[in-house]
């Protein structure tokens, strides 16, 4: 019998995989196997099967173009990435990816810990505020690990969330620019957030607000959380009632620590450069270059 003009009805024998007609979706690295089936292929009412190994590798870098990623746990070992339409990879806790691209799209860290590079990384960059985009978005409990690559700019309300009981690293050797207002963090908390746990060990991170969330800290009412600054370029602009480095409006500095690094604090207005606008908190300084420049009241 001749094959060649019959149909091909493919399937899944293993992996992750969806297969629609002639075309297959592969869900997240790791060998799947489909199988060709043509039905009396062989003549005499039997099929003809083949089945067909396949490698798919997980990419090099995630492309936000392609889609918003999320990164979820799964267990204390594995970590689950969702990226674009319907990309699915679990990876070991603790795998280091890069993400790039230019989009509106974002990264949210639901739980777990999440290991990243941002390089050539632009998000939100397009709007003009109010925008209730969140470019990176660290839930309550859970852990970003950010590694600075090249130049990268985030903008959002806040452009890097960090609410209490969450906790960021950023580090590397690349530039970050963080931009908010309307009362979010540039780097912390929302509107009304105590911000969470804010580690700087390297890079060069420049950020600024224009409103009464801090530019690094707690949102407008917001503790500033915990605040340390190890290393790196940190420059830090406040032109409202908000802290450079600290707490929101009318909210405590929080816990503010500098081990290192070059710190620059500024606030153009009327709030603190390092520090909080109310309550209690506290600022210990044990080395680095710090230059804070307080507002009228601050």
């Amino acid at each position: 019998a001749n094959a060649s003009k019959t149909t091909v009805v493919w399937s899944v024998v293993s992996g992750s995989t969806v297969v629609s007609g002639n075309t297959a979706r592969f869900i997240g690295a790791g060998t799947a196997v489909l199988r060709a089936t043509v039905e009396n292929g062989l003549g005499y009412g039997k099929d003809f099967t083949k089945d067909y190994s396949i490698i798919v590798s997980a990419p090099a870098a995630y492309d936000l173009k392609e889609g918003n990623i999320t990164f979820s746990k799964i267990d204390d070992s594995t970590m689950k990435i969702e990226y674009g339409a319907g990309y699915v990879t679990n990876v070991p806790m603790g795998t280091i990816v890069t993400i790039t691209g230019t989009s509106d799209n974002t990264i949210t860290v639901l739980s777990g810990v999440a290991n990243f590079v941002l390089k050539d990384c632009v998000i939100g960059a397009g709007y003009s505020f109010p925008t209730d985009i969140i470019p990176v978005n660290i839930s309550s409990g859970a852990k970003a690990e950010i590694t600075l690559s090249d130049k990268n700019e985030l903008k959002g309300r806040p452009a890097i969330h960090v609410p209490q009981d969450a906790r960021l690293i950023i580090d590397g050797t690349g530039e970050l620019y963080v931009e908010s207002m309307y009362g979010s963090a540039s780097i912390g908390g929302k509107s009304g957030e105590n911000a969470g746990s804010i580690t700087i060990n390297g890079g060069t991170v420049n950020a600024k607000n224009g409103d009464s969330g801090a530019t690094i800290g707690g949102g407008k009412d917001g503790s500033g959380g915990t605040i340390t600054i190890n290393g790196g370029t940190v420059t830090a602009e406040n032109s409202n009632y908000g802290a450079a480095i600290g707490g929101g409006s009318n909210g405590s500095g929080g816990s503010i620590t500098i081990n290192g690094g070059t710190v620059n604090a500024e606030n153009s207005r009327s709030g603190v450069a390092i520090g909080g606008a109310g309550g209690t908190g506290s600022i210990t300084i044990n080395g680095g270059t710090v230059t804070a420049t307080g507002g009228q009241y601050g």
